[in-house]
């Protein structure tokens, strides 16, 4: 209940200070801190409107855009939707490829959560 409770204000006082801030940060560590709680389904929505956000500020090939990619790509991987999962895993090669380069370690975790997200989908050709 006070669990529920929390997770309640935490979202809705996020989602207000993003609005009038456009604070995407606020919204993209409350959905990770969601996630690693196991709360996907919550942390989903915060990411989805942590993304324009995103854009807005850094464009569409920033690099902290491809984190938000990432990130929804890997809970949409956890929640089971692995054709978003693979969409959003994609985008953020294609971002950290073009800004770090394929030996960059940021590029490596997003292979990883590519490869996963291929194993999820019974892909395992793909995934190595």
């Amino acid at each position: 209940e006070i669990k529920n409770h929390l997770r309640d204000w935490y979202m809705s006082t996020a989602q207000k200070l993003a609005k009038n801030t456009g604070g995407w940060e606020l919204l993209y560590s409350l959905a990770a801190a969601l996630s690693e709680q196991g709360m996907h389904a919550e942390a989903m929505p915060l990411l989805e409107r942590c993304l324009p956000l995103a854009k807005a500020k850094f464009g569409e090939e920033g690099t902290m855009t491809a984190a938000v990619y990432s990130q929804i790509g890997i809970v949409s991987n956890v929640i089971g939707d692995s054709d978003k999962a693979l969409l959003m895993h994609e985008k953020a090669l294609k971002i950290q490829l073009k800004a770090r380069g394929e030996r960059a370690s940021l590029t490596g975790e997003t292979y990883t959560n590519l490869a996963s997200t291929y194993d999820s989908m019974g892909k395992y050709d793909k995934a190595l």
